[in-house]
């Protein structure tokens, strides 16, 4: 008797342990999978914010250069004129190191900075708006910088080129600052 009394508390011990160890490695499993698809989706919402920031600065500074443009071309500025508006461009918005007019030829009419112009008109520009972002690029100070050229002109006429190089400093400490991963907080 006492071999299966010993089974029978071995089976009953087994049918109530059993489903809970059972019940424990899918709900450890669960909670596993569960925090990497909520961490993943935390840093893809991460990723979109940073993504459309760098967007809006681009496209800020875009907006600026245009109006740049769109102040030269106003009205037949002297050169003394335009050189004064391009350098005070460049002193209200400092993310600007340089802003350059150019004429429809590609040489430079006024430019922000006391020496020569260290920008030019791009070659080509695959922008239907007339738009050229240079890809990023390191300056001698070790800071991020890219150059934007907007063609000039009204109705089919050609006016020259707005080209202006931008630091990408500001937008680099607010990227450097984004953390992802577990613990991260956006």
């Amino acid at each position: 008797m006492r071999g299966i009394t010993r089974r029978f508390v071995l089976l009953v011990g087994t049918a109530a342990v059993g489903p809970l160890v059972i019940y424990g490695l899918v709900s450890v499993g669960s909670l596993r999978t569960g925090n990497s698809r909520t961490i993943q989706q935390g840093n893809e919402r991460v990723a979109t914010q940073v993504a459309e920031h760098v967007a809006l600065y681009v496209r800020n500074n875009v907006r600026i250069l245009r109006s740049v443009g769109s102040d030269l071309g106003a009205s037949r500025l002297e050169r003394w004129q335009q050189d004064r508006i391009v350098k005070n461009y460049v002193l209200d918005f400092p993310e600007f190191r340089e802003i350059s007019l150019f004429d429809p030829d590609g040489q430079l009419v006024v430019t922000s900075r006391t020496g020569k112009a260290t920008v030019a008109v791009p070659k080509q520009v695959g922008s239907p708006e007339g738009v050229d972002i240079a890809a990023f690029k390191v300056d001698d100070d070790l800071l991020p910088t890219t150059t934007i050229s907007i063609r000039l002109g009204r109705s089919g006429e050609e006016m020259g080129w707005i080209v202006g190089e931008l630091s990408l400093e500001e937008l680099w400490r607010m990227v450097d600052h984004v953390r992802v991963g577990a613990g991260a907080t956006p």
